[in-house]
């Protein structure tokens, strides 16, 4: 076989016009140079599968066949368009099946597998630490490719899917589709709830889960609480279930999910807590794995909480006996989570960024600090336990506010929640890096701290924020924290597209920590067009009269103090008016341009008036002119003529102006008085020499007549005798 060549991956402008394309991006530099569009280049599957033309040429008959199974499948997916969808390129063979399936007539990747594939490779398929037990994510990516064209499982992944992508690229229509793919996966939901739920169990809870998903996002886009719903919707179907049915491998993967979800929610004082299904704990856990370990510990932290939630709600909170049992009971769970580090191996612990760029200090770190990780998901897990911490030493603090004479051991729990929260602020730089605002996914100038002394990259920059935003929502809804700490939490929270799904602009950092310093980011990213922008606000630096004393000192095998390094300190910008501006840029070529479209309208128009006026003095078919009088309104022609002559009058004026401006360089009020001063400056240097003449001249003068004048007086005074008065 003849080698063809290699195929041309310039854009189609130019291998139309036959000319070398250098392939830069965006566009290529030889269509921005002759003015013309740059299409774009061709997928690189394309350029490698190339249509065989010679092949069907030769073949007439193979060239109807394939044209008729190509019309077949674009009806089909034109039917699939009118309710969002388009159908997979080949469905999975079952075991029993004889037939294969059908290669589609041509290669073509529908919206749907593009979203689901930038979920998939964004929020699943990321690295992780062998002792992460593996989610119920995990086996997503399974379940949709042997999940039915229009089932739950599918559209419900489809409307996560598009609402991630939407939140990323700021498309409307996109969030359209996602919440059309949502509705339709609730009426799929529904019908499947009233069939054989034993059978189809592991795919109702999975698409449970993917609702509760969307929930969450939708939340956090209109900024108010989640209801949980579907949430609730899963511990439902869960009691319905039989025990031995949740014990498969995949029904015991989900399971755990929910199970999970539950004791987030527990922990989460912001919210309700969720009615535990009737077997709890509802998973057993592997113990081999460390983030099983941490969900194993805090599972049964759910039931304390409802003990003491009760116990809160009566009005005898005076009972010293059922307090001292609750805050025994916490104390255990305190111990059995700083039991849980000593179990960790070496490369599980956080260590001092070695590599700390200024692009990430300025960012905003909370007093310097900057912690790494192995891996994102080792750093989640850390955080969780912290919030599990967290929400125990909450819950001890208020049991010694009940009991009397406690104040030492009140203020020990105060300096544990504070370095807890200290080391989840730590935490922050490690997910978000230097991102202020809204970037492009594979943006490299981003930037991220390292244990390393080298240049690195976010392994699964699209999670970050996913991750961080629930310990800094914990942070926010915290009692007795630094005030700065809380406000510092608070602006990051803000800023999390989470998203998360909502890159708001992160602002400059300065020594003190301020609410507003990260703004735009908690998700950083995961939805970006979900922030709000703040002004900058200054407060002072951080007390040091208390130093929390951070529980990581005593765990790790080699004790490293994280070195504080102060940020550079920012000027505070003033107070930034809310109002539009009369001067934006480019406002003398918005003037110019808009002054000529409106001078071509109104030229349009008097030509139109008088066209009009021309043709009511033409007399009608067989009428004679002498006969023909057309009604004329004196009245009416005069206004209608001021009115045209006074729109052409401002249009032109609107349109010199602008030009003036234009060629004058002048485009707000600052460059008026420049310009101004620029011209007074060059007329006096030419009257300079004038002047200068002009002033020798008085000078001249009024030396020769003040010269005689005083030359006569000495005269005078020199003939009177000395004794006349």
């Amino acid at each position: 076989m003849v080698y063809p060549g290699r195929p041309s991956s310039g854009c189609q402008t130019c291998r139309t016009r036959r000319i070398k394309c250098d392939e830069t991006r965006p566009h290529c530099n030889a269509c921005v140079r002759s003015g013309r569009e740059c299409p774009g280049y061709p997928h690189p599957l394309d350029i490698v599968l190339r249509p065989q033309k010679a092949f069907n040429r030769k073949n007439p008959a193979m060239v109807a066949q394939r044209s008729t199974t190509d019309n077949d499948i674009d009806t089909k997916a034109d039917k699939s368009r009118s309710c969002g969808l388009r159908p997979l390129p080949c469905l999975p063979v079952t075991s029993g099946s004889t037939t294969f399936p059908q290669v589609p007539g041509g290669l073509y990747l529908p919206m749907e597998d593009t979203v689901t594939a930038f979920f998939f490779n964004s929020y699943i398929y990321t690295p992780r630490d062998p002792l992460i037990r593996p989610g119920s994510m995990e086996y997503l990516p399974q379940l949709y490719a042997a999940a039915p064209f229009d089932s739950h499982l599918r559209l419900s992944a489809l409307a996560v899917a598009f609402f991630c992508v939407a939140a990323w690229t700021r498309q409307e229509n996109l969030v359209w589709r996602a919440q059309q793919c949502f509705g339709m996966a609730l009426a799929r939901t529904r019908s499947a709830l009233q069939g054989d739920i034993e059978r189809d169990y592991d795919n109702i809870l999975m698409t449970l889960m993917l609702l509760y998903l969307y929930e969450e996002f939708i939340s956090i886009k209109e900024n108010k609480p989640s209801p949980k719903h579907h949430l609730r919707g899963a511990v439902a179907l869960i009691n319905c279930c039989s025990p031995e049915r949740r014990k498969l491998p995949l029904s015991d993967t989900l399971t755990n999910a929910i199970q999970g979800e539950i004791v987030y929610s527990a922990v989460d004082e912001r919210c309700p807590l969720l009615q535990t299904p009737k077997s709890w704990p509802l998973s057993e856990g592997i113990p081999e794995l460390a983030s099983s370990r941490l969900m194993m510990i805090a599972t049964p932290f759910v039931k304390l909480r409802e003990r003491w939630m009760k116990f809160f709600a009566r009005a005898d909170t005076a009972n010293i006996e059922e307090t001292e049992a609750i805050l025994s009971e916490a104390r255990t769970f305190d111990d059995r989570f700083l039991g849980w580090t000593y179990s960790l191996p070496k490369h599980w612990y956080p260590m001092p960024a070695a590599f700390f760029p200024q692009s990430v200090r300025d960012a905003g770190a909370y007093e310097g600090r900057c912690d790494c990780y192995t891996d994102v998901w080792i750093a989640e897990t850390w955080n969780n336990y912290r919030i599990f911490r967290l929400s125990v030493q909450n819950l001890i603090y208020r049991c010694l506010s009940l009991l009397p004479n406690r104040t030492d051991e009140i203020e020990s729990t105060l300096r544990t929640t504070r370095a807890l929260a200290t080391d989840i602020c730590a935490s922050v730089p490690f997910y978000l890096g230097s991102q202020t605002g809204s970037m492009r996914i594979t943006d490299s100038r981003v930037e991220y701290p390292a244990a390393e002394p080298k240049h690195s990259r976010q392994q699964a920059p699209l999670i970050g924020g996913w991750f961080i935003r629930p310990a800094l929502d914990t942070l926010c809804s915290m009692e007795n924290l630094p005030e700065d700490l809380v406000e510092w939490a608070r602006g990051q929270s803000i800023a999390s597209p989470t998203l998360i799904l909502a890159n708001s602009q992160r602002q400059p950092n300065s020594a003190s920590t301020s609410a507003d310093r990260r703004l735009g980011l908690t998700n950083k990213m995961v939805f970006s067009w979900f922030r709000s922008n703040q002004t900058p606000t200054t407060t002072t630096s951080p007390s040091s009269s208390v130093e929390p004393e951070s529980p990581l000192q005593h765990l790790t095998p080699t004790s490293v103090e994280p070195t504080l390094t102060e940020a550079p300190l920012v000027k505070p910008t003033a107070g930034t008016d809310d109002l539009p501006k009369l001067w934006t840029p480019s406002t003398n070529k918005k003037l110019f341009f808009g002054g000529a479209v409106f001078f071509a309208l109104s030229l349009l128009t008097t030509r139109r008036a008088l066209v009009r006026r021309f043709k009511a003095t033409i007399p009608p078919y067989y009428t004679s002119s002498v006969y023909h009088k057309p009604e004329v309104n004196g009245g009416m022609e005069a206004f209608e003529a001021l009115h045209l002559a006074t729109i052409n009058v401002l249009s032109f004026s609107m349109m010199a102006s602008g030009g003036v401006l234009w060629a004058m360089g002048v485009n707000s009020v600052e460059d008026i008085r420049a310009y101004v001063k620029k011209r007074m400056a060059a007329g006096d240097r030419e009257l300079s020499q004038t002047d200068k003449e002009m002033e020798k001249e008085v000078e001249e003068w009024v030396m020769k007549y003040l010269g005689k004048r005083i030359e006569n007086g000495k005269l005078k005074d020199l003939s009177e005798p000395k004794g006349s008065t």
